[in-house]
């Protein structure tokens, strides 16, 4: 876990505050979700129901956001997952099993290897 708070530390230098994220009327629809996932990314989201929740297909969200952010929809989200943690593990003094949980991963130790592989 040592290894964990020293790259925590290490990335202090290349914090940046988290902005809230509003909709603009006639956005793409990438664009959209992503200010979608950007406002609950904290919330237990998942791609059926993002799609559910703009009543699309899974296939056509996959394929309308990866063409804006150059990525899948589950590690897109997963990344926005990782900077909200990181902005909190900077930020607060809360644990890091809340902000694992906070951030939407089933515990500290998925925070941890997620974390590792994102930040090598």
């Amino acid at each position: 876990m040592s290894e964990f708070f020293q790259m925590i530390a290490l990335i202090d230098s290349e914090y940046t505050e988290k902005t809230a994220v509003t909709t603009p009327p006639n956005q793409s629809l990438a664009d959209t979700v992503i200010a979608y996932i950007a406002n609950n990314s904290s919330t237990n989201i998942t791609a059926q129901s993002i799609a559910e929740h703009f009543r699309i297909s899974q296939v056509t969200l996959n394929k309308e956001l990866s063409q804006v952010t150059k990525l899948p929809l589950g590690k897109y989200l997963k990344q926005v997952r990782l900077m909200h943690a990181r902005y909190l593990l900077l930020s607060t003094n809360y644990s890091v099993a809340y902000i694992a949980n906070y951030c939407g991963f089933s515990s500290a130790k998925v925070l941890e290897r997620n974390f590792k592989a994102w930040k090598k």
